[in-house]
């Protein structure tokens, strides 16, 4: 459906979605491993930037609150697998100043806060504020191991930063969320859809009807 007179509503969302939501959808899809979400993140900050600041206002406390990708942990995990030396060693400073510190219990995770104008991906964050812990993708490298990342960057197993399995659930509860009011009954009715689509995975013809 088109028109001759777009509010400015309309225009705002096209804007959204031709200067960031596509072209973030793609760079996903494009550079899907693990060591790579935070650099995504850092290009959702970037593109982020060249749109007007009312847009910017709505949509940067939703990346904030999906700062997952922002984690130490996953930065790390995209410093030592970079090309640049620099980031390379900045990672090991960092990895093994986290070894020093004993853990007692269980690791928090918790979402640190953005850098709206970084200019780096390793720059998304405030290094002396956030408590800096090791990934477990790397836990098991030796000090030798670790030292030798600074001269090639690591390889990591490439385990998706997304999966198509992640994306029909996006369906699933948008449409859960049109339909039922509150968490416990958005819950349910997915867990009842989930359940349904395990038992009957595929309905073509009369023959798979299933007798009540």
């Amino acid at each position: 459906m088109s028109t001759a007179v777009p509010s400015s509503e309309l225009k705002q969302l096209v804007n959204f979605l031709l200067l960031h939501y596509i072209p973030m959808w793609f760079t996903i899809r494009l550079n899907s491993g693990c060591t790579l979400g935070s650099k995504n993140l850092y290009r959702s900050v970037e593109l982020l930037r060249r749109l007007p600041k009312k847009i910017q206002k709505i949509v940067r406390p939703v990346i904030q609150r999906n700062a997952y990708w922002a984690h130490p942990e996953q930065l790390l995990l995209a410093m030592v697998a970079d090309e640049d030396d620099k980031t390379r060693q900045d990672a090991i400073h960092h990895i093994a100043g986290a070894r020093q510190r004993q853990m007692v219990g269980v690791r928090p995770f918790k979402l640190p806060e953005i850098n709206f104008e970084a200019t780096h991906f390793t720059e998304l964050i405030d290094w002396e504020k956030e408590l800096v812990t090791e990934p477990p993708l790397l836990s098991e490298l030796s000090g030798e191991e670790l030292e030798a990342v600074t001269a090639t960057p690591h390889s990591v197993p490439p385990y998706p930063v997304h999966t198509q399995a992640v994306e029909r659930v996006v369906r699933t509860v948008t449409e859960a969320s049109s339909k039922v009011l509150g968490e416990k009954a958005r819950h349910g009715l997915i867990t009842a859809r989930l359940r349904h689509c395990r038992m009957l995975p595929a309905f073509t013809t009369k023959r798979d009807a299933v007798p009540v």
